[in-house]
Parts: structure tokens; sequence; C-alpha cells
């Protein structure tokens, strides 16, 4: 190789020599295992933190409602026979031998048959005390001829008195005590109903039962005429 062709050589190997110096100097500056180079510029700012939150506020327990009133017994059933509700004033009243009953709710009125020493008469006893009450007692029967009375029943305005030794239903005023013959029944004997007791009415038809024939006979309270359809 001539001279000249070698000094050409030379620029190329500069540039080699150049590259290699580079490369090692690169090498130098971050060998293996070194940490990466500090980043320059601006740090970059830690990732939001978001506040804690509130702690929730605990739930109220539930709502107990109030203890309600008990409530209060019921009172017992009225007794219907047991001392304090019988009528135990009879005997001492000389009502010894009742028959017929009827109450208006305030006062039980009780007739007595004088097969006893005694007149024929219906006693009248409060029904809440079981006391008498004389001043409402009928003693207008013997005088009417009702001597042997048995069934008793009235509206309110009149009380009617089956009179089993006769035949026939006597009519008395409530107020008065008098009698009110224009309300009898003077028709049982016609009818065959010659053994009177019990009676009972609905206001308009007076039934009547015979001890004798074993019948309830029927009667029209407005005309005291036999009503024979109504029977039992």
């Amino acid at each position: 190789m001539n001279e000249k062709s070698k000094l050409r050589e030379i620029p190329k190997a500069l540039g080699y020599l150049c590259a290699l110096a580079a490369l090692i100097v690169l090498a130098c500056s971050n060998p293996p295992g070194s940490p990466a180079p500090l980043r320059t510029g601006s740090p970059e700012a830690p990732p939001a933190v978001p506040p804690p939150s509130e702690p929730e506020a605990p739930k109220p327990p539930p709502a107990v409602p109030p203890p309600s009133e008990p409530e209060a017994p019921k009172p017992p059933p009225t007794p219907t026979n047991v001392s304090g509700g019988e009528f135990d004033t009879l005997k001492a009243a000389g009502n010894r031998d009742p028959r017929g009953i009827w109450s208006d709710g305030t006062t039980m009125w009780v007739a007595d048959n004088p097969f006893l020493p005694g007149s024929p008469k219906i006693y009248a006893y409060s029904m809440s005390t079981k006391a008498r009450e004389s001043a409402k007692d009928f003693d207008t029967l013997k005088a009417a001829g009702n001597g042997a009375p048995q069934g008793i029943w009235s509206d309110g305005t009149t009380m009617w008195v089956a009179d089993w030794g006769d035949d026939k239903i006597y009519a008395y005023s409530m107020a008065t005590k008098a009698r009110d013959s224009a309300k009898d029944f003077d028709t049982l004997k016609a009818a065959g109903n010659t053994s009177p007791l019990g009676i009972w009415s609905d206001g308009t038809t007076m039934w009547v039962a015979d001890i004798d024939d074993e019948k309830i006979y029927a009667y029209s309270m407005a005309a005291k005429a036999r009503e024979s359809a109504k029977d039992f």
C-alpha cells in the first residue's frame, strides 16, 4: 500500500475509534445493575388519595310500640238460677201458691191461687232487689169474682188474668188495678177451653193453654173471637 492509500484510511480508523470510545463511555456511565438515571424536570405528583369518608351514623333501633292497656275482664254471665237471681221473698210475703208471672223488666208480678188460706191476688216484686212492692199489687181479684187466677199477661196498659174456675180471662187496668170488663175474654167456655192455665199474646192474638184437652186456643185481641187457624 502506498502512502497515499494509508493516509486515506486514517480518517476511517479515527471514526471507528470515536465510535468505540463513545460506547465505552456509555457502558461505564450505566453499568449493569445500576439504578436508572434520574429524570429531569418536575417530579410527578403522587396519585390523589381520596379523603376518608365520614363513618355512617349508627342506625337507630326499631321503634318499640308502647305496651297496650290490658283489656278489662269480661263480667261473668248473669246467673239465672243461683242465689241472688232468684225470688226468695214470696213465702214471707204470703205468696204461697204462685202460678202465672209477668214482668215489664222493672217489676215482677206473680199470681197467687188461694187453694191455701188467703185471697186471690197478684203480688208485685222489684226485679232488681226482689223486695216486695205492695203498692203495685192487684188486690181487686176477689171482688171481681176472679177466684182461681192462673196465667197472666200484660201489654203494659192492661193486665189479663186467666181463671181456671170459671173459664174466663179477666182484664184490669195496670195503672189503677181496677176492673176493665170491656176487655174480658168471655168466649173460652163456648170454645171448649174449659181449663185455662197459661196465657200469652203478641198484641194481636191471645193464646190460652188448656190443661184438660192438651191444646192451646187462639183468640183475637180486638174482637175476643176464636181464631182456630192459629191454634196449637
